[in-house]
């Protein structure tokens, strides 16, 4: 093993770091049954212990200390464990990864929690889709949430994390959705006692998170930044993305929606200028011929031909919409503000049909195009990461006969080869893709069963069902991309985006029945 940090290399690099000097000490502390692995360059290390029925196992002399610098410290350790017939022995390793290199650090970091995990959690026999929900909720709460050093109260939220372990607002929005829409959801899918210790940790890093994105995610340049390293510095330049200045407060106002009770937390939260900051910003970025919103890079963060993005578009009306809705019941008086808000959704919204509602040369259809200058030119595609669009229709951005057509042949043009650089085809795993990483997406997946379920298509969602199964890791999770012919990873093996997504899905209302309820004759499974 070795303790290093992760390159943060990205497909769309916006700002790399330089790695530090691989240099890994391991030492067995006797005392403590410990073993040991210090990096010194990283000010950090690592410990573990095993346990069998509850006593330490000593690593003897089987684990050499050794200093390895450029390579991995390697070991092994031999021995027979017996088990009579009809008994068992538990076996338990137990690991912590910490700050600091001293002794004194790491004799305090061997103190590990007593409390082992739980193996119950559903009610009944567990389908491929509670299988989904539990891991992916696991996945979040145990690997993608990191308390910030000094506090016990601010949690940066990372989307996968070992290639790229940084906070997104677009993903962390997602992730943070699906927590809140688990935590709904406890009381009818979980023994009690893992529902009740559930609920603690998912209330903590919902708290956590939006005080981190609110108080201690810099922003430099007047808006939130495309990432950030979990200390809140931006990992990026000072490239605009319209869509991560979205985020925050739809996650707030989601917060307040479900647990009215926080309303003194989202109080908080909104007594902070960054709402005149955010109003302010859209407005300066809006052009005065179009009533547009530019941006500089679209949610794959890849830049943009045209500078006006459709479903940056949708997002921003919906998350105006909202936060005038959460405004107008937290802090009523104010109605200077609450007069900009709705003056700028209702431009906005006008502003976006008059422009990006299109007719595609190739097939005459009306569809709303992904890009735009505003002035005649545009581009038809549809891209993985344009969930929103997905949410036009069910967000009441849509309205008329003429709007809700176009949305479906935008997201029936979207799963079609006309779809170019954006529709993966030629293999039982054609799906959504993205041109930012080749090869069909879970996230594309799941938009096109999604909106298989919006339109009734019963064939289509059992196709794209049995796609999402296949694909899904042996843990529960979903990669990046995946190869169109096997089905197999072929970008970022773990990305919590698209796990969160399903997980919500799975848990609507309509589909709990259908796909979480082993008891019921119309559950799925794979």
């Amino acid at each position: 093993m070795s303790v290093n940090r992760a390159s943060y290399g990205q497909l769309t690099e916006g700002g790399p770091i330089s790695l530090p000097l691989s240099e890994n000490q391991v030492s067995h502390l006797a005392e403590y049954q410990i073993l040991a692995v210090v990096a010194k360059h990283l000010e950090a290390h690592f410990v573990c212990a095993v346990e069998i029925d509850g006593r330490a196992l000593s690593f003897g002399n089987s684990i050499q200390q050794q200093t390895c610098v450029g390579k991995p410290v390697r070991g092994q350790m031999k021995g027979i464990l017996s088990i009579p017939g009809k008994t068992s022995k538990t076996l338990v390793a137990r690991y912590c990864l910490r700050s600091g290199v001293s002794p004194k650090v790491m004799q305090a970091a061997s103190s590990f929690p007593s409390e082992r995990p739980s193996i119950r959690f559903w009610v009944g026999h567990e389908t491929r889709a509670q299988f989904l929900v539990r891991r992916n909720l696991d996945y979040i709460l145990g690997c993608c949430s990191v308390v910030i050093p000094g506090s016990r109260e601010i949690v940066c939220m990372l989307t996968d994390h070992v290639a790229l372990p940084l906070g997104w607002n677009r993903d962390n929005y997602w992730q943070a959705r699906f927590l809140m829409d688990a935590r709904q959801s406890l009381h009818k899918i979980a023994a009690s006692q893992d529902a009740a210790r559930y609920t603690q940790q998912i209330e903590r890093v919902l708290r956590g998170h939006l005080t981190w994105v609110f108080d201690l995610a810099e922003r430099p340049h007047g808006y939130w930044h495309r990432s950030y390293l979990a200390t809140g510095k931006p990992k990026d330049g000072p490239v605009f993305q319209l869509d991560q200045q979205c985020y925050p407060f739809l996650e707030l106002a989601d917060l307040y929606d479900m647990f009215p009770e926080q309303s003194g937390f989202v109080k908080e939260m909104l007594s902070q200028p960054v709402v005149d900051d955010f109003v302010g910003l859209v407005a300066s970025k809006t052009d005065g011929a179009t009533g547009l919103v530019a941006t500089e890079e679209t949610p794959g963060d890849d830049p943009v031909e045209f500078e006006f993005h459709f479903s940056s578009h949708v997002l921003l009306w919906h998350t105006l919409t909202r936060l005038g809705a959460l405004l107008r019941r937290i802090e009523p008086g104010q109605s200077q503000i609450l007069v900009r808000i709705d003056s700028l959704a209702t431009s906005l919204r006008k502003a976006t049909l008059a422009h990006f509602l299109q007719q595609d040369q190739q097939s005459s259809e009306w569809m709303y195009a992904y890009l735009t200058d505003g002035h005649g030119a545009f581009r038809m595609y549809h891209d993985g990461n344009d969930v929103v669009t997905l949410f036009a229709r069910e967000w009441g951005f849509l309205e008329s006969e003429i709007e809700m057509a176009a949305w479906e042949n935008t997201m029936r043009f979207a799963n079609s080869s006309r779809n170019e650089g954006g529709y993966c085809s030629n293999g039982p795993y054609a799906g959504l893709g993205s041109v930012h990483s080749p090869g069909p997406w879970p996230l594309g997946y799941y938009q096109t069963w999604r909106f298989s379920q919006v339109v009734g298509d019963h064939q289509l969602e059992q196709k794209l069902w049995k796609q999402i199964c296949d694909v899904m890791q042996r843990d529960g999770t979903f990669p990046e991309a995946v190869d169109v012919v096997t089905g197999e990873c072929t970008s970022k093996a773990w990305f919590s985006w698209p796990g969160s997504m399903i997980g919500s899905g799975l848990l609507r209302q309509e589909n709990r029945g259908k796909y979480l309820e082993a008891s019921s004759e119309h559950c799925i499974d794979c």
